[in-house]
């Protein structure tokens, strides 16, 4: 019997559907010794490709179909591809070889046909493709952009130009919900923002671009003419460098340039804003006319040529006017200054991307004390591992539930901080209380301290207010109260702290009471943390302490607003019913008088007693 009866030898033969011109080759090993086929029924008639790889890339192999897709750019022309097979030797284009690999052009299918010991044969074709061209990226600034303030800080006093150095302070305007992210919102009687110079974002030439989401909050007919949406004033004139706002009775848009062959040349659009409707507002000057766009839409253009005016001793105003005041009532988020023309695909692709891609922090709730089990001495963190232990404290009704209530004397509760520390960078702590007696100032709520004497505090103020602070090498960093309280009520509290921004927030009732910034945060980690006292020395709480929850991120205004809205009218009380009174109608001229029975409203009840009364 033929020594190699149970081996399989396997002829490859690789054939194109198309002809292929210039296909390259590789050179393999030494074939091996010819097969004795002598004895034909004694050979297997196995022919199978079990694996095709390609540049690491393995096909999937479909009965007799192969197919891979390659990383995108990959030259199809001149790969290699590695094959297994059933069998030992094979024959590629008439040569022998033991390496089961081969140099191909694979731009177009490729038919593999496979030779059994006993003549079978099986064609597999073979199908490579690259992955499509990704798409780009958008890009997050176009490269002409001078300043973007992308209003996404949430938090604090200050403006932060993305491009520029050209930050704003922000003039009474409050934190709120964005087009994009968070934004700045104007009351229309003195909210601004001013940048701290003018020099960066003073454009010269004849090109011009300016850009703003706006959101007005009330009807914008009630409110003063021309609100300003941004305002730079030119050195020369009274007029200004450059501008965004709205028309004679805010009826329209509209975008102003100063050249120095026209001031104070302006154009409307034609859509009207509307109350509760957010707009992307675009003015382009391209040094032969004005444009203006609306959510990417070309509206107007008017011709007007010449260098813009200077305006670099004059800083840039957002949301009103530096001449006159013109005050705007409602949300500005995005706002962006570019020293090119947009051309319109350009502007439109600004209006489709959604201004700047926002991608918002995660912030997950990483401690709860909702202090609902109503019995116990131990409060319970639900979502974390910091247990707190009772001391005195006892039961009550809460906001959602029970609540713990502080007698002012010992009571407290003393939190095991897992791994013994509070060392988050940004975080927001939220809790509802109630203060019964203004038994001393400085009463804690709960503090977080350490032995150095840092501290983030809530705690009874001097004035009947409840202030949060923070206090590190013996100074106070920032000290942040809310409106006066009303004793026997409750009241929500929210604290968010960016220890590496240096910025922080309190909020009342989801309502911004205050900011920080520029504060010195404690180097050594707070390892303490107490609820219904100021520190370990005492200042005990009288009052009750219910849902602290922390959060290791900053909450936006939204969302802390949600968790006070989550609690429905927490100082209504139940009102008693009345008990229902018994009227007496005497009926005269008889011996037998009735009482009728009637309801707290004096309606009758259908109730009758009757006595019999002796006359005088």
């Amino acid at each position: 019997m033929n020594n190699k009866k149970s081996s399989i030898l396997l002829f490859l033969v690789i054939s194109f559907s198309l002809l292929v011109i210039g296909c390259s080759g590789v050179l393999f090993d030494n074939p091996s010794d010819s097969v004795d086929t002598s004895t034909a029924d004694t050979l297997s008639g196995d022919c199978a490709i079990t694996a095709f790889t390609i540049n690491g890339i393995n096909g999937a192999i479909d009965v007799t179909d192969i197919s891979l897709t390659l990383p995108y750019g990959t030259d199809l022309t001149d790969l290699v591809a590695s094959f297994v097979t059933s069998g030992q030797n094979v024959t590629v284009s008439e040569v022998e070889q033991i390496s089961g690999q081969t140099a191909n052009n694979f731009s177009i299918p490729v038919e593999y046909t496979v030779y059994a010991e006993n003549g079978d044969t099986e064609i597999y074709t073979v199908t490579a493709c690259s992955e499509p061209e990704p798409e780009p990226e958008p890009e997050p600034y176009h490269p002409n952009t001078v300043s973007f303030w992308k209003f996404d800080e949430n938090r604090g006093v200050t403006a932060y130009d993305s491009i520029g150095s050209n930050d704003g302070v922000i003039h009474g305007a409050s934190w709120a919900s964005g087009h994009n992210g968070s934004a700045l919102s104007f009351d229309g009687v003195d909210d601004y923002v001013q940048t701290t110079s003018g020099n960066g974002i003073d454009v010269h030439g004849q090109a011009l671009t300016l850009e703003a989401w706006v959101k007005w909050t009330v009807d914008p007919s009630t409110q003063a003419s021309w609100a300003n949406i941004l305002f730079k004033k030119a050195d020369s004139t009274w007029g200004p460098h450059y501008q965004l706002q709205h028309n004679s009775g805010n009826r329209f848009f509209e975008f102003v340039v100063s050249t120095e062959n026209k001031v104070n040349a302006y154009i409307q659009s034609s859509t009207s804003p509307q109350e509760g409707e957010w707009y992307h507002v675009v003015g382009v000057y391209d040094g032969s006319e004005i444009l203006i766009y609306v959510n990417g839409v070309l509206e107007n253009s008017k011709t007007v040529v010449g260098n813009l005016l200077t305006g670099e001793n004059n800083p840039l105003y957002i949301g009103s006017n530096q001449n006159a005041g013109r005050y705007f009532n409602g949300v500005i988020d995005e706002v962006g200054i570019y020293n090119n023309a947009l051309n319109a695909s350009e502007v439109l692709a600004r209006y489709n991307v959604d201004s700047l891609p926002y991608e918002s922090e995660t912030v997950d709730l990483v401690s709860e004390w909702d202090l609902n089990e109503n019995s116990g001495s131990v409060a319970t963190d639900s979502v974390g591992d910091n247990d707190g232990t009772i001391y005195d404290a006892t039961w009550t009704e809460g906001v959602d539930g029970s609540a713990l209530s502080f007698d002012g004397t010992w009571d407290h509760v003393d939190v095991n901080f897992n791994n013994n520390n509070f060392d988050l960078d940004k975080y927001t702590i939220s809790v509802w209380s109630k203060v019964n007696d203004w038994r001393n100032y400085w009463d804690g709520i709960f503090s977080i301290y350490n032995s150095h004497e840092d501290r983030i505090n809530f705690e009874i103020g001097n004035d009947n207010t409840v202030r949060a602070y923070l206090r590190t090498n013996n100074q106070y960093q920032f000290s942040i109260s809310s409106d006066p309280i009303v004793l026997e009520e409750w009241n929500h509290f929210v604290l968010s702290v960016d220890t590496q921004e240096k910025s922080a927030s309190f909020y009342q009732n989801g309502e911004l009471k205050g900011t920080a910034s520029n504060f010195d945060y404690p180097s050594v980690t707070l390892d303490n943390f107490d609820i219904g006292r100021r520190d370990s020395t005492g200042n005990n709480l009288n009052g009750l302490v219910d849902e602290l929850r922390v959060y290791n991120g900053i909450l936006e205004a939204d969302d802390i607003l949600e968790i006070y809205n989550s609690v429905e009218n927490p100082n209504e009380e139940e009102e008693e019913e009345e008990e229902a009174s018994l009227a007496v109608y005497w009926m005269t001229g008889y011996d037998t008088h009735n009482v009728y029975g009637y309801d707290s409203n004096w309606e009758y009840t259908g109730t009758n007693v009757s006595a019999n009364i002796s006359p005088c």
